[in-house]
């Protein structure tokens, strides 16, 4: 008998524990929980809001929906209580997933075909579906009131010279779109589903004077013309606010095409997707970080090619770039910063080059952050910004992919970094050429070539640059330094993260045959490097830090009594290819050695003599 209560008693805790395992009961705070997906289709909104929502197993929801605009509630599509009304519950014993149908019969709005000119004051009300049939211009005001619908036979325009004042909301967006898209407005070509709509079946509208666009959807826009593919041109004073870019074209000028005369254009919390390129935009605009380039239902539905793609060579006003999520690409042309004008890039921004360079002769402030640094890299460089050149993986950058940055009169550079610039040219094959009063901190300098010039080519008129707190790796030459210009020893010569990737040739190239001021000299990871006699000046001081290294290549150094600390701790007057001290500056590996003759030596001019200091390496003289 207790064996057999036992055996019970056995039984009854394994089925308890299977229980427990297998359907949660006795599970204290552990409470079973499904997931509701709540989807719309047409114009309207549901509460709970479009989404995913969690909830306890078991909970009873409540669910409404409201259409908007012309719209009227169809059904609930889902396992609900009652299909057929706005206000319904849904058990949750299960995942679920319920949709709310709104539709429109086009046949209850009326139809306005619009075949001539707009030349006095007009308004479009919601009630009709306005169908644009000819070409149109718009010499007057054309007000359009919130929730109606646009629609455009194929390649047809609007232009507009008087003013265009089109504000929806949120509920009740103005919608431009085709004559095919049957999803708004109906089936207003009547066609059924023999027609779809696509990117391209219209062409755009184009903004000469004023316009006031607000919570309006552009579809199926830019096939393209005398005023090129845009479905929105800009070209005079107009706000765009949330609207939202989808489906169009603009393979050349942009979805949204913002020329020079809309200097002062607003463009904020717009959305582009679905587009080829969603934005050109004048060098002479200003761009906040408020717009969105991605579907915030879909964020996966980008833009073929991301991008805000700069137009026209000249900045003639001060302009702030802000916008983050893509990169300022300059394709079409060389980018110039007038002299009396400033270029501002905030922080996080990424500039892409399509083999161009920009030059500065007014003022360029680009301080980005440690989290944010500011980005200056290749057009091909999918890392930062995006897919610009909208090819997928199939191209990768690679230094000299882009020209470079001209700075002839002042900038302040702090927490960039400089990618696969160097391709040469009249300037030579430098990243970031100086030549005027320019800071530079903190800075990242890699992928870069300056065969000759250096990464950093620093020139006679930068003797009042400051460099200091940068990154130089994976370069061909990280320096070229104008001899009378100073430089501390906070750079680094080398990636922190992986200190075997350094520069091919490590050195700190000296330009210029005479030191022409007081100056500094104190880096100590690499070498001087001195290729051409250098001379310094019996007026000015060549000052020396401890751990110093200069190297010369077959040349010689000239004096007048005047190089401070010459004999200080650690410093080396020595050969161009000694790799023993300041690294390998040849950039040969062990392919060469030092020998003696390798150099001239060290002159002391005022005593015609040749100095034979013990610090003196491989020198042919004395």
């Amino acid at each position: 008998m207790k064996i057999k209560n036992r055996l019970i008693f056995l039984l009854a805790l394994i089925a308890c524990a299977s229980l427990l395992l297998f359907t949660g009961c006795f599970n204290g705070d552990d409470t079973t929980e499904y997931k509701l997906t709540i989807e719309v289709e047409g114009e309207g909104t549901v509460t709970p809001s479009v989404g995913t929502h969690t909830y306890d197993e078991d909970t009873i929801v409540d669910l409404t929906a409201e259409p908007t605009g012309d719209y009227e509630f169809s059904e609930w599509v889902g396992d609900v209580a009652d299909n057929t009304s706005g206000s319904t519950t849904v058990l949750m014993d299960a995942n679920k997933t319920v949709k709310a149908v709104f539709t429109t019969d086009a046949d209850e709005l009326d139809i306005i075909e619009v075949d001539s000119n707009i030349s006095s004051n007009t308004t479009w009300t919601s009630d009709a579906v306005y169908v644009i049939t000819s070409n149109i211009s718009v010499s007057a005001i054309l007000t359009i009131e919130p929730g109606t619908i646009i629609k455009f036979d194929e390649d047809r325009y609007m232009d507009v010279s008087g003013g265009l004042i089109a504000e929806g909301t949120e509920d009740n967006p103005i919608i431009f779109t085709s004559l095919k898209d049957d999803e708004h407005g109906g089936d207003t070509n009547q066609d059924g589903d023999l027609t779809s709509p696509s990117p391209g079946d219209w062409e755009n509208i184009r903004v000469w004077d004023s316009a006031k666009l607000e919570h309006c959807k552009f579809y199926y826009g830019g096939a393209g013309g005398g005023r090129g593919d845009s479905t929105l041109l800009i070209d005079g004073s107009a706000t765009v606010k949330n609207s939202t870019f989808a489906y169009n074209t603009g393979d050349s000028n942009g979805a949204m095409d913002i020329r020079s005369d809309a200097t002062g254009a607003t463009i904020q919390n717009n959305i582009f997707y679905s587009n080829n390129k969603p934005i050109r935009l004048n060098a002479s605009v200003s761009l906040d970080n408020s717009n969105i380039f991605h579907n915030p239902e879909e964020p996966e539905e980008r833009n073929v090619f991301e991008g805000i793609f700069i137009d026209g060579s000249g900045v003639t006003r001060n302009v702030t770039w802000e916008e983050r999520e893509v990169a300022f690409v300059i394709q079409s042309a060389n980018l110039t910063i007038g002299s009396d004008y400033k270029l501002t890039i905030k922080e996080g921004v990424t500039v892409k080059s399509d083999e161009r360079y920009i030059q500065i002769y007014g003022n360029l402030e680009a301080i980005g952050t440690e989290d944010k640094p500011i980005v200056f890299t290749s057009f091909k460089d999918d890392e930062y910004g995006g897919d610009s050149n909208g090819d997928g993986n199939f191209s990768t950058p690679a230094p000299g992919d882009w020209e470079n940055i001209r700075i002839w009169d002042t900038a302040v550079l702090e927490y960039c970094k400089f990618y696969y610039g160097g391709s040469g040219g009249g300037r030579g094959d430098s990243t970031v050429l100086i030549d005027g009063s320019v800071n530079i901190k903190n800075s990242t300098f890699a992928y870069n070539t300056g065969d000759s010039n250096g990464v950093l080519d620093v020139r006679s008129d930068a003797t009042g640059a400051t460099i200091t707190d940068n990154i130089f790796y994976n370069n061909n030459k990280p320096i070229r330094l104008n001899a009378s210009v100073s430089l501390d020893n906070s750079n680094t010569f080398h990636n922190p993260e992986d200190p075997g990737e350094r520069n091919v040739f490590e050195g700190i190239f000296i330009d210029g045959s005479n030191v022409t001021m007081d100056v500094t000299w104190e880096e100590t990871e690499i070498a001087f490097v001195v290729r051409s006699r250098l001379t310094i000046g019996p007026d000015y001081r060549l000052i020396l830090g401890d751990n110093v290294t200069l190297k010369f290549d077959g040349t010689r150094l000239v004096h007048n009594n005047n190089i401070d600390n010459y004999d200080g701790e650690g410093v080396v007057f020595t050969s161009y290819k000694d790799d023993e001290h300041g690294g390998d500056s040849n950039g040969d590996g062990d392919f060469s050695s030092p020998a003696v003759g390798d150099w001239e030596g060290v002159r002391n001019d005022p005593a015609r003599e040749w100095e034979a200091w013990e610090n003196i390496n491989y020198a042919e003289n004395p």
